[in-house]
C-alpha cells in the first residue's frame, strides 16, 4: 500500500477466528492460535540490556502476551545460554519470540546476518522485520518481515482506528515504580476489549 495517501485505508475487522481458517503460513497460523486461545493480542518490548532482566521479564508476562520483542544487540551478555533460557520460557508460557532487528541491507548480506555472526538470530527467534528501502531483495534473503512501529498509540487506536492486529507495549509495563505482571494484565484486557470493540465497530457498519 502506498503511503503516500493522505489517509491509511482500514480494512473492516475480521475476527482472529476467521482470519485463520484461510491461512496457510505456519507463523502465522501458529500466532493467530496464540492470540484466540490466550485472548492476548499484546506483545511486550523487552528494551533491556542484560539477559537476566530479559529474562525475568519474560517470565514474569509471559502468561498474558503473544509475542516478546527483543533488542539481540543491546544485550551486553548474550549468549548461547540466555537463547536456550528464553526460548524455555517462550515454550513454558506459550509466546513467540519477535526479534526487533531492522535488516536493511541487501539481501545476500542480510541473510548473513539472520543466520551467522553473534546472534545468529534465525536459530531462535520466531519473528523478525525488515525495512523495505533496500528493495524486495531484502526479503527474499530473510523470507520474513513485520512493518510494526514504535510511535505510542493506545490500544483502542491500534486496534480499532489503524486497524492492526498487535499491541506492542515496552517501559509502559516495567519502567520503576510499576509491577511487570499487573501492567501486562492491564494491557492484556485493553488490547482484547479494544479488538472487540473493533469487531463490533465493523458489524456496525455493515
Amino acid at each position: 500500500m502506498s503511503t503516500a495517501t493522505a489517509a491509511a485505508v482500514v480494512y473492516p475487522r475480521v475476527s482472529y477466528e476467521a482470519r485463520r481458517a484461510h491461512f496457510t503460513n505456519t507463523l502465522a497460523t501458529q500466532l493467530l492460535d496464540l492470540i484466540i486461545a490466550k485472548q492476548s493480542n499484546l506483545c511486550v518490548s523487552a528494551d533491556l540490556t542484560k539477559a537476566a532482566d530479559v529474562l525475568q521479564l519474560a517470565d514474569q508476562v509471559g502468561p498474558y502476551i503473544c509475542m516478546l520483542k527483543t533488542h539481540a544487540d543491546i544485550i551486553e551478555d548474550f549468549d548461547a545460554k540466555f537463547v536456550e533460557a528464553l526460548q524455555k520460557l517462550a515454550g513454558k508460557h506459550g509466546f513467540l519470540i519477535f526479534e526487533d532487528r531492522k535488516f536493511a541491507d541487501i539481501g545476500n548480506t542480510v541473510q548473513h546476518q539472520y543466520a551467522h555472526g553473534v546472534h545468529k538470530i534465525a536459530d531462535w527467534a520466531h519473528v523478525v522485520n525488515a525495512h523495505t528501502l533496500p528493495g524486495e531483495g531484502i526479503i527474499s534473503g530473510l523470507k520474513a518481515g513485520d512493518g510494526l512501529g514504535q510511535q505510542y498509540r493506545t490500544p483502542h487506536d491500534v486496534l480499532v482506528k489503524d486497524g492492526c492486529d498487535v499491541i506492542i507495549v515496552g517501559r509502559g509495563i516495567y519502567k520503576p515504580g510499576r509491577d511487570p505482571v499487573a501492567e501486562a494484565k492491564r494491557y492484556q484486557k485493553a488490547g482484547w476489549d479494544a479488538y472487540l470493540a473493533s469487531l463490533a465497530a465493523a458489524a456496525g457498519r455493515k
